[in-house]
């Protein structure tokens, strides 16, 4: 199953606690919560599966050689665990505090009401995996829930180490010098300052030549083309330049804020697709054909001949993103003795889908009774690793929220093999596009651990 608390910033510091399979099989689970909650920690999110086994390597990766490395590897892999995200003022020390020693053994004579010394059997089902610093404590939670590293600020004491180790010396040493110097352009001398007497290397900064970058053409657009809607997405400057090569160009715009209240909650899911797919492209990205004749734009606007140059090597294909067809597909018109279908669940099962739609931007604006209909009309199924969920191509048939396990997503790219570009955990969504657009999948989503449970409607 999988919780998050949606709508809230942190109150505290945070870490992570796994609850081993041993402890999970012999029922300790709710005992151990208890002395969490006792102990004044707040579960900000949770997941309990069986962890696959790279995903087990790369939790203990720091301990690799250490003494028992190997046998807790394969005791966490042999079951189900239990992860925990835990919010508290000084969370990694405390929960350090009520873990106890590694040993169970130690642990009953230094500190015997710790969750070691009462849960705990050996050094390596000795009942829980916490986080021993706030870097690790980053990393792990990243590991198993990556959207709530977005909400993890660094403490005061990082800040404060970062700035001392990584800035103030440069910085005083750059400031000292402008006093000496006081040029009638501070900024530009202060920047080129620090750029020559960075640790990173010397360079110049020359913020004339930097705006001078080649430009050529990389697409063209026509009518009915729409364009713009990147920067406003992802709150980025323009990354193109758009001319107008006609005699006459009309041209019709809607403002930011416009764009912004239409869009509605389209907009988190269609930047979330942007960002997914940025660093590879999907199915969406098509080479651009070189513009007839062959012409091509350089610096100062002039056209470059080809019979003056000198055969040119095989030039890096280059992309750019074909434009997806109206948000909506044409409406449904809905039969008026049309009934939602309900699937039969437990109370559990109910619970559990319940607390991923409140954390799902498509989902979380519905009152009781239409987040019941959507409850009821879910259905799970269990894969296998290996099975393909979504097949690069198919058409859109179902929306999916992934319950338990993992999935990885795969694009092709013409005659390439597929490029693992996301993965999927507890919790996440996907298939919504197809839906959406009308358009065919983007992606193969394959399971990549045992048990993976999906629901779907």
């Amino acid at each position: 199953c999988f919780r998050v608390q949606a709508g809230r910033m942190p109150a505290g510091e945070r870490s992570l606690c796994l609850i081993k399979p041993h402890a999970v099989l012999n029922g300790s689970e709710k005992d151990i919560k208890d002395a969490l909650n006792a102990a004044g920690f707040q579960i900000v999110a949770q997941t309990q599966e069986h962890i696959a086994l790279p995903r087990v390597e790369e939790f203990y990766a720091d301990q690799v050689g250490e003494a028992h490395h190997e046998e807790v590897v394969e005791h966490v892999n042999s079951g189900e665990s239990i992860v925990l995200v835990l919010e508290k003022e000084n969370a990694v020390a405390a929960l350090l505090d009520i873990a106890g020693p590694h040993d169970p053994e130690a642990a009953k004579d230094s500190a015997p009401e710790s969750i070691r010394a009462v849960h705990g059997v050996s050094m390596v089902e000795n009942a829980v995996e916490v986080s021993d610093s706030t870097t690790s404590a980053r990393k792990q939670i990243k590991l198993f829930f990556p959207h709530l590293l977005l909400e993890m600020q660094p403490s005061a004491a990082e800040v404060r180490a970062y700035l001392e180790t990584h800035i103030v010396p440069v910085l005083t040493e750059g400031l000292t010098s402008l006093c000496k110097k006081m040029p009638s352009d501070p900024f530009t001398w202060l920047g080129n300052w620090l750029m020559q007497n960075s640790p990173l290397g010397d360079k110049e900064l020359n913020l004339n030549s930097a705006r001078q970058v080649a430009e050529e053409v990389v697409g063209r657009l026509g009518k009915g083309d729409y364009f713009g809607e990147i920067a406003l997405l992802l709150n980025k400057p323009r990354q193109v330049s758009v001319k107008v090569t006609s005699p006459i160009l009309k041209v019709l715009y809607m403002d930011r804020e416009s764009f912004s209240r239409i869009l509605g909650p389209l907009h988190d899911i269609l930047k979330r697709n942007l960002e997914s797919y940025n660093a590879y492209g999907g199915n969406d990205f098509v080479p651009v054909a070189e513009p007839e004749g062959g012409d091509i734009t350089d610096t100062d606007g002039d056209k470059t001949d080809k019979e003056d140059e000198k055969e040119p090597e095989a030039p890096m294909p280059v992309f750019r993103r074909e434009r997806r067809k109206p948000v909506f597909v044409e409406p449904v018109k809905m039969d008026e003795a049309w009934e939602a279908r309900v699937i039969d669940k437990t109370p559990e099962e109910k619970e559990r889908i319940n607390a991923i739609l409140k954390d799902n931007i498509m989902f979380s604006h519905l009152d009781s009774d239409q987040n019941d209909i959507v409850i009821n009309a879910m259905e799970g199924f269990n894969h296998k690793a290996g099975e393909s969920i979504i097949t690069q191509g198919d058409a859109g048939d179902y929306f999916y929220l992934l319950d338990s396990g993992e999935a990885e997503v795969y694009v092709k790219i013409g005659d390439a093999d597929p490029k693992k570009v996301l993965e999927y955990t507890p919790g996440q969504s996907f298939g919504e596009l197809a839906l959406l657009h009308g358009d065919p999948r983007a992606a193969t989503v394959k399971v990549c651990s045992d048990r993976t449970h999906l629901a779907l409607f």
